[in-house]
């Protein structure tokens, strides 16, 4: 199925997927890479879907709107904690990553961190008051920086393939990328208070 809608791609472009081009089965790293990246494209997708609507949300639909709104910057904010305080030190406690190699992304989340929490803040106090041209600037705020740190980290996961492939750590690897699924599913257990705390 192939799309022509100038809404489907933008305003943030869309990452190619590692697998489009290379062999993700081939070893752990890959294949979270590649997970990894269709994640990611799912924040895009799902800020695009908010920047287009939010100039004709009619109001009674505008508690919906900033419900998906919410909802989507928890989702994103639950995922960069969880790298920051689990994923990537996991990650690179297993023999053969580079210690050290993550702490690049890391970083990067401060460029975009406040604008995220500014249009989470936004999204639960402005019911009555909606303006999809302030929402939009909201979003064009960090979706620049945030979609660079986007493509930006794909690349850091890929690299872990200097672990030597059919090996204990390369199935360590493995078994870590279950449980951080497991542990990213916990979503519903993740909160924000409305000053973003």
């Amino acid at each position: 199925m192939s799309f022509s809608y100038a809404w489907v791609d933008g305003p943030l472009q869309l990452l190619e997927t590692p697998g489009a081009r290379h062999d993700i089965n081939d070893h752990p790293a890959h294949l979270i890479a590649n997970d990894m990246a269709y994640a990611h494209n799912c924040m895009i997708r799902g800020l695009n879907a908010l920047y287009v609507q939010a100039p004709n949300i009619p109001a009674p639909d505008v508690p919906d709107f900033l419900f998906f709104a919410v909802s989507l910057a928890e989702w994103i904010m639950h995922h960069h904690e969880l790298e920051a305080s689990m994923i990537f030190s996991s990650f690179e406690s297993i023999p053969g990553v580079v210690k050290g190699s993550m702490q690049g992304n890391i970083e990067q989340h401060h460029a975009f961190e406040s604008g995220l929490k500014a249009l989470r803040q936004y999204s639960t106090e402005a019911h009555e008051s909606f303006d999809g041209t302030h929402f939009n600037s909201l979003i064009g705020a960090f979706g620049k920086e945030f979609r660079q740190h986007l493509a930006d980290e794909i690349p850091t996961p890929w690299a872990m393939d200097c672990v030597p492939n059919n090996s204990p750590e390369s199935k360590r690897l493995s078994d870590l990328w279950k449980r951080i699924n497991f542990e990213a599913a916990k979503i519903g257990e993740f909160h924000h208070d409305a000053d973003g705390a």
